[in-house]
């Protein structure tokens, strides 16, 4: 989308007029949301760039790339306790998602190992 080219090239004001632009044409579609938060994100926005990607997240795929992105630099929820439930939040979303593969059952309170990889290759706001 347009809001995302511009998100990635790092314009950020602009890339915020285009997804409110899209979202008055379109709705509130969940992708759109996302992507606004991202977009909040890195103006430094968390608190609103947080709500905005828990509104999104309605869709196994939606979750895991925009709580993910948004999360770890919201104050209070990119501690790590907090990191950890939304790591397991996710976790969950996707094996709700997911089909039957034969896994056996896992531990929900064992350790998880979570990595963060910023789609901008290291251009963190």
């Amino acid at each position: 989308s347009l809001g995302e080219a511009l998100w990635r090239s790092n314009r950020l004001a602009d890339s915020v007029e285009a997804y409110e632009e899209a979202m008055a044409l379109l709705g509130r579609h969940p992708l759109l949301v996302g992507g606004l938060a991202l977009a909040r994100c890195g103006q430094g926005r968390q608190e609103e760039a947080w709500q905005l990607a828990q509104e999104a997240a309605t869709e196994p795929a939606v979750v895991a790339t925009h709580l993910a992105g948004v999360a770890p630099y919201h104050p209070e929820v990119g501690e790590g306790a907090a990191l950890s439930q939304v790591a397991r939040a996710l976790r969950a979303g996707l094996e709700a998602s997911s089909e039957d593969l034969g896994q056996a059952a896992r531990d929900p309170e064992r350790r998880l190992r979570v990595g963060f990889l910023s789609s901008r290759f290291g251009a963190h706001p």
